[in-house]
Formats: C-alpha cells, structure tokens, sequence
C-alpha cells in the first residue's frame, strides 16, 4: 500500500484585515453560533500544481470578487498576464496555466500580500484507480475500517482519500493504523483544518457549508483528474448490490458516466448494553 499524508497550503486574511467575505444570509436568519462557524478569511485552502496548470480551491468569494481584478500573481518571480479565479455557489476555483512546476508562488489581493510554496502534482498516482472520497470527523474507527472494506473487497475500490476534519477524538496516526487493515493500494490521508460552515437554519437555508464543496473540488483537481472512477460516500453508507455488480461495474455501463444511488437508512437496534440510548449499528 501506498500511504501518504498531507497538510494543505493555504491562503488566509490576516484577522485585522480590512477584506473579509460578508456573510449571505440576513442578520435575521443567522443561527445563535453562525458567525463562529462561518469562514469569512480563507481565500485558498490549497495552492498545487495538477496538469498543466496551478491551481487554488477555496470559499466562494462573494464580495471578494471585485478584488480579483486588481489582483497580481507571480510564479517563481515572474508575473502571471492571465489567469481565472471563478466563483461557484459555494468555492472558487483558480486557474492558471504552467510550465514546468512551479515552487513559490506570490499572490497580492487588495492591500494583502501572500507567498507560498505550491505543492506538488498528485495525479499519476491516482491514474486508473477507482477511488473513494470522504469527509471524516470524528467518527468511529472502526466504523471507519468496515466502510472502506465494503467499498474495496464489494466494490473494486483500490484507493482511497479521506479529509480529516479536525477530529479530536483520534490523530492522522491513529487513522493510518485502521486503514492498514483494508486491501486498498492507496491511500491519502488529508490533514482538513477548515471550516465546514453553516447548515440549515430558519428557513433551512443551506449557503455557507463552504468545507465539503471545497474538499471536493480539491480531490478533482488535485488528485482525481485521470482516475477510472470516483465514489463519494459518508463514512455510515454502506452500498448494497443485489445483482452482485459493484458500483464501478454500474458506472461504467451507465450513458452518462454518473449514477446515483438510493439510500435507505438503518433503524436503530438497541442493545442490551446500551442503555440511555439507540444506537445506529450497520447489522
């Protein structure tokens, strides 16, 4: 098995900045802890090299946007002419085209001036495999072992990418050790400090859950972009076949290269040992 483990390059306002992303929801709207869970800062929570392009994935830029204009970018000491910054309804994706990789990137927004290290092209490594993304926090390891086996000996998955959202319950180490015991041939482990925002509301509002879109978009750009197939799953969804054909035989005969599938969600079994509550078990 192939394991790696990674720490991100991000791009992030100063708290004393004047720039901030103004929130989208009204005053009005906002839960009692939506501005301790909403990311006003990051402008990229990652700065790589994918193809033949570098790339940043961050928020959407809402407000940020008219900055992108006056903005100037160099890599490796040399100004960039062109490039695209776009905003999506819940990320931004950058964009623009290398030669060579590039190392040190300087990035001037507004009054800020950024510099950093892009990190590397991760794509041949996942080219041809059929890989599974998730976002984990806090989850039960074992819970986390059972989920990547159903997908790797049911599913003919044979890699792996899971976000670590600052769980504190256990260390990347910890996580490391379970999945050791799964038949996969890679696996990427992703140190995901940041904000997973906010979700539902009064009028179940749904406009700053900013984490997951980013953390998918980050795993197509850098890592997925040649792979066979693509599977994104919560780590208390467990795919059940009744033909026997697994999810990638599914999509490969698929018209459109993209399936969905119907989720059914397990009742609770209690336990004699468990007293005070239902638990959810996969049985």
């Amino acid at each position: 098995m192939l394991r790696k483990m990674l720490r991100t390059r991000p791009l992030v306002l100063p708290n004393d900045s004047e720039l901030f992303r103004e929130p989208p929801r009204p005053l009005d709207k906002m839960t009692p802890d939506y501005l301790a869970r909403y990311d006003g800062h990051t402008l990229a929570v990652d700065v790589f090299n994918a193809g033949d392009s570098l790339r940043f994935i961050g928020p959407p830029l809402l407000n940020l946007e008219s900055y992108v204009g006056g903005a100037k970018i160099r890599f490796d000491g040399v100004e960039q002419a062109q490039f695209e910054w776009t905003d999506f309804s819940r990320m931004s994706r950058f964009k623009a085209a290398r030669r060579g990789n590039v190392d040190r990137v300087e990035l001037t927004f507004g009054r800020e001036r950024f510099e950093t290290s892009a990190a590397g092209d991760d794509l041949e490594t996942f080219a041809g495999t059929n890989a599974l993304i998730t976002m984990n926090k806090n989850n039960s390891l074992e819970n986390i072992r059972d989920w990547a086996t159903n997908f790797a000996v049911n599913h003919n998955v044979n890699a792996l990418i899971l976000y670590d959202n600052r769980s504190s319950a256990y260390g990347l180490d910890e996580l490391a050790a379970i999945l050791d015991k799964v038949p996969l041939e890679v696996v990427y482990l992703v140190d995901w400090p940041y904000k997973f925002g906010n979700t539902g509301g009064p009028d179940q509002i749904w406009d700053s859950d900013f984490g997951i879109y980013m953390c998918w978009e980050h795993a197509r750009w850098r890592f997925l972009q040649n792979a066979n197939s693509v599977i994104i799953s919560d780590v208390d969804e467990f795919p059940v076949s009744e033909s026997g054909r697994t999810i990638v035989d599914h999509l490969e005969a698929s018209e459109y290269g993209a399936i969905n599938y119907p989720v059914r969600n397990v009742p609770p079994v209690r336990l004699p040992s468990i007293e005070k509550k239902s638990v959810r078990l996969h049985s």
